[in-house]
């Protein structure tokens, strides 16, 4: 009888400190938050602004930024994007054709509150990369890869602007 009661005992125990720690771990893990939240400005921004885009006109950038931002009908903050490019022919040959070009891409970004009537942000940035054309008449492939240039760059400084958007508000 007296072993039963120990036995009884130390298993009231055993429940005893595992609801402890249970209730201990469930009050101190109840708020977790990852120290890397790549979208956390991402998803404030995204179907929240409204977005103007000026400067030369490039067929894909409207989809590029559509992708970082959404669509917002009546958002809170408004976001100019003023887009401007600049071709240099670096290596010219002797019938005048270019076997390198450089581009330098320089974005604009101004946010706004609407509400507020203030700018929050105004930065500039620039992208830079070179092109050799693979033949002088039209080639599909050379206009593919130069079209994924503009892409994977546009797409670069966006990220780079929403970062140091992040580090703004940190």
């Amino acid at each position: 009888i007296f072993s039963q009661k120990i036995f009884k005992y130390s298993y009231l125990m055993k429940n005893f400190v595992l609801l402890i720690l249970l209730s201990c771990f469930l009050l101190t893990c109840s708020n977790i938050e990852f120290s890397y939240n790549e979208d956390e400005l991402n998803n404030q921004l995204y179907n929240k602004t409204n977005i103007l885009i000026t400067g030369d006109k490039i067929p894909f950038l409207n989809t590029i930024v559509l992708s970082k931002f959404g669509t917002s009908q009546n958002g809170s903050l408004d976001l100019e994007i003023n887009f401007s490019e600049k071709k240099t022919k670096m290596t010219i040959k002797t019938n005048q054709v270019s076997a390198r070009v450089d581009y330098e891409i320089a974005i604009n970004y101004i946010l706004s509150n609407q509400f507020k009537k203030c700018i929050i942000i105004t930065k500039k940035q620039y992208s830079r990369f070179s092109f050799i054309p693979k033949s002088e008449g039209y080639n599909f492939g050379s206009d593919k890869f130069l079209e994924n240039l503009y892409i994977r760059n546009i797409d670069n400084n966006i990220d780079q602007f929403l970062d140091s958007l992040e580090k703004q508000i940190e």
